[in-house]
């Protein structure tokens, strides 16, 4: 029995920032070694900001910063977010 090519799921992996960091560290060191054959991934940096961004673009996995232009602090923090899945 054959199979067709098999389809990648996608994978949206969301941060706050890419700063130097254990959580950041953790997450480049997991967008290295996934399965690109199985997966899809995409980083949605909220910022825009870390040093760590240039790393996972030399990866070739898709940054997007949808609102580095906006503020994450304080109560509006829950509907930025869930605007960014609109």
């Amino acid at each position: 029995m054959t199979t067709g090519p098999r389809q990648r799921h996608r994978i949206a992996y969301v941060i706050k920032e890419m700063v130097v960091g254990g959580s950041q560290m953790h997450l480049v060191h997991v967008l290295r070694l996934l399965d690109r054959s199985r997966f899809e991934p995409v980083l949605y940096c909220l910022t825009g900001e870390g040093v760590l961004l240039d790393r996972v673009r030399e990866l070739g996995i898709p940054v997007v910063t949808p609102a580095s232009h906006l503020s994450f602090k304080g109560p509006a923090l829950v509907v930025r977010i869930a605007a960014l899945a609109a």
